[in-house]
């Protein structure tokens, strides 16, 4: 539900609570669903997440949030002139390291989970 402020952890916890109080993971896996439309960018929560459904035995979908997250945190080229361009360089430059930390993540989730045709 909407609450600002709330941070990642809350979503993870609620999550990893409610599968192991209930032994179904169908609801877990709408908390951190939830958790994801607000915290893409997050790799804690993106790892918390993948973590989750590997525990489950769903590798499948963790590769698909794995593809989601990498996709959502692309990087593209910055175009601009003066004063605006720094700024936006800036950030670009933080998304960047953000993307590189994502693929990381998911680099790893393949060598470990993944065959030599998925990579």
């Amino acid at each position: 539900r909407k609450a600002p402020g709330t941070r990642w952890e809350v979503f993870a916890a609620a999550a990893l609570i409610e599968w192991r109080y209930d032994k179904s993971d169908k609801p877990a896996r709408n908390i951190f669903e939830l958790g994801l439309k607000t915290f893409i960018t997050t790799p804690a929560f993106v790892a918390q997440y993948a973590d989750f459904l590997i525990g489950c035995n769903d590798v499948a979908n963790a590769r698909v949030v794995f593809e989601r997250v990498v996709l959502a945190n692309e990087v593209g080229p910055t175009i601009g002139f003066g004063a605006g361009a720094a700024g936006s360089a800036a950030a670009n430059e933080k998304k960047s390291l953000l993307a590189k930390e994502m693929w990381d993540l998911y680099v790893g989730f393949e060598q470990t989970h993944g065959t030599i045709d998925q990579m």
